[in-house]
């Protein structure tokens, strides 16, 4: 993990082909960071710091053609209401498309 007390020991990576896979990193001194692509374009990885206050944060992420961009941290806050409001419409307006999606029969009032 990174760390402000111990001395920058350590290393980095990198391999590539040419599907377009890819794997790289560093790590050692106040922050590393890893990431892989495979030939089906998901990408996955990982990084972690030490912020002002010298605690370590990590972030983990994944993204992939169809299904978005997911993270997940060790310091993220929780929703305001309104962003909560947002995404609770959202999935409602979701769910709705993808009865219609399955049924062209329905009709919305």
């Amino acid at each position: 993990m990174p760390s402000l007390s111990v001395p920058h020991v350590g290393g980095q990576f990198h391999a590539q082909d040419e599907a377009g896979q890819y794997t790289f990193g560093h790590y050692g001194g106040p922050n590393t960071r890893v990431e892989t692509r495979d030939s089906l374009g998901r990408t996955s990885g990982s990084f972690a710091y030490v912020d002002p206050e010298g605690d370590v944060q990590v972030r983990k992420y994944a993204a992939a053609p169809g299904s978005g961009f997911r993270v997940a941290a060790s310091d993220l806050v929780e929703d305001t209401p309104a962003v909560a409001q947002v995404k609770s419409a959202h999935a409602r307006a979701h769910e709705v498309a993808k009865l219609l999606a399955g049924n062209s029969a329905v009709t919305l009032v």
